[in-house]
């Protein structure tokens, strides 16, 4: 791989792998705000690793496949765009 590919590759990882990761700490800061219980915390920190890994194994099954850039290219593609009115 040629660097710049490389370095767009590794941009488009981390983008994949933010997500889930996100979302994964946003349930986690809600559980542990919101409940009194001690248990909160490991709730709160284990909704957090779960998104961790989802986002990883995601992101990484689209780096094997074909490629993280293909991937994000084609979730923020317009198809509106792609068929010219006549």
């Amino acid at each position: 791989m040629k660097a710049l590919e490389l370095i767009s590759e590794i941009i488009g990882w981390i983008r994949i792998w933010l997500s889930p990761t996100g979302i994964g700490l946003l349930l986690g800061g809600i559980c542990y705000f919101n409940l009194d219980d001690p248990w909160a915390l490991v709730l709160g920190i284990g909704l957090t690793a779960i998104g961790t890994v989802i986002g990883a194994v995601i992101a990484t099954k689209a780096l094997r496949g074909k490629g993280t850039v293909h991937m994000l290219s084609r979730a923020e593609a317009s198809p509106e765009l792609d068929d010219p009115a006549p």
